[in-house]
């Protein structure tokens, strides 16, 4: 059986002009599950308090957490809202904490994260995601046989025989890959795609744009719609994703 194992960013440190990628020795290992919407979820610390049910999303672009959590964590708040941007184009204002500790091993720490408080309540039974705030700090092997995921220093690197080093540039603090995918007719498409293991309703979601130039409608054989707004030009863009 093959190995079901992914190098969640691997090569962020090349993103940033670092050589190096981790020492070969892990720092910290801690299991992960997966949830009923198919995303990864890990247990950490704020401020020496054990949070369950926090999603690890390489979408995520600041750390978040829901609103009665950080109620419930007596988590101080700084005046003013603040708006932050997904990788899916959204916007979204919401508080802020002041700064935090985030502890996920005993050696891997993040320290003075100001954490992003919004009612999380309609992405299911979580109390908050993280993502950018830890991948731009360590390396992260994640094997989903075991279900761990071992962490390690941005100096060096882990042993990743076997796998193929993929190339990626930051867009929304998210990876953007170039991939080609192939429909059942055999018709081919390239194209640039962030790797978000947040969004796991469809494997593949295609913006307009790419749709008209291509002529995908004709290709599909069924499509659904869904629309999301560009901070940058101000206008909302529809997507469709292979059902």
């Amino acid at each position: 059986m093959i190995k079901k194992t992914t190098y969640l960013l691997v090569l962020l440190a090349a993103l940033f002009s670092c050589n190096a990628i981790g020492k070969n020795k892990p720092i910290g290992k801690i299991p992960f599950s997966i949830n009923e919407n198919g995303l990864i979820q890990i247990e950490l610390l704020i401020n020496k308090k054990k949070v369950s049910k926090f999603i690890l999303d390489t979408g995520a672009s600041s750390t978040l957490i829901d609103d009665e959590m950080a109620s419930e964590l007596n988590l101080s708040l700084l005046e003013g809202t603040f708006e932050s941007i997904w990788a899916s184009s959204e916007t979204h204002d919401g508080r802020k904490t002041e700064k935090q500790r985030i502890t996920i091993t005993e050696k891997v720490l993040l320290e003075g994260i100001e954490l992003n408080v919004r009612d999380l309540s309609h992405l299911g039974d979580i109390n908050g995601i993280i993502g950018f705030d830890l991948f731009i700090k360590y390396v992260t092997h994640t094997d989903f046989d075991t279900q761990t995921i071992t962490f390690y220093e941005r100096k060096g690197r882990p042993d990743t025989k076997g796998y193929k080093a993929v190339k990626f540039v930051e867009s929304y603090c998210t990876p953007e890959v170039e991939v080609t995918f192939v429909l059942e007719n055999g018709a081919t498409f390239n194209g640039k795609v962030f790797f978000d293991t947040g969004n796991t309703a469809f494997p593949l979601i295609i913006n307009a744009t790419y749709k008209r130039e291509n002529a995908l409608p004709l290709a599909f054989k069924s499509l659904s719609r869904s629309e999301s707004e560009d901070p940058r030009k101000r206008k909302w863009m529809s997507t469709l994703s292979n059902h």
